[in-house]
Parts: C-alpha cells; sequence; structure tokens
C-alpha cells in the first residue's frame, strides 16, 4: 500500500485501509523497514482509531502509557474505555 495524503484526509476508510495503515503504524514504531519513529506511528494510529479501529485504539494507546511519540505532558494511562470516548466513538466493553 502507498502511503498517500489521501488516506489522511477521505471522510472514510474502509476496514482493509485500516488495517493496513495500522499495520504501517506498526512498522514506523518498531523499525521495521523503516527508522523508528514513535510521532508517525502515533499519527498513523490516531487517524485510524479516530474511525474506532480496536487495534489503532489498544497501540495508541500503549504509545501514550509508555510516553513515546508523544509530548511528556501527555503521558497518560488510559484504558480502552477511555479511548473510545477520547475519539467520540460508542462501544460495548466487554
Amino acid at each position: 500500500m502507498e502511503l498517500s495524503p489521501e488516506l489522511f484526509t477521505k471522510e472514510l476508510l474502509s476496514r482493509e485501509e485500516l488495517d493496513e495503515l495500522t499495520d504501517l503504524g506498526y512498522l514506523f514504531e518498531k523499525g521495521i523497514y523503516f527508522k523508528r519513529d514513535y510521532k508517525m506511528a502515533h499519527k498513523i494510529y490516531e487517524r485510524c482509531a479516530s474511525f474506532g479501529f480496536g487495534r489503532a485504539l489498544n497501540n495508541l494507546g500503549w504509545l501514550y502509557q509508555n510516553g513515546l511519540g508523544v509530548k511528556e505532558e501527555a503521558k497518560l494511562s488510559f484504558s480502552e474505555e477511555e479511548l473510545i470516548k477520547e475519539f467520540g466513538k460508542i462501544a460495548e466493553i466487554e
């Protein structure tokens, strides 16, 4: 998949696009094929999380919990429920 600016401005992303973008964020987070870049991973996860995509929400929460790719004052530990509320999504948490 090509990382195009359209993926960050498109109003609606398909499940497949969200899955592929989240995978790309993981590659940046872990430094696989790319130089490790937590800020880029954060940006990608945040975009996918804005659609309520669970895996991206989880990965984004991990970055916040560990203070990676975020400003120091933003280093917080979010629960899944808090992340869902933050991004305005309504979901049942099991």
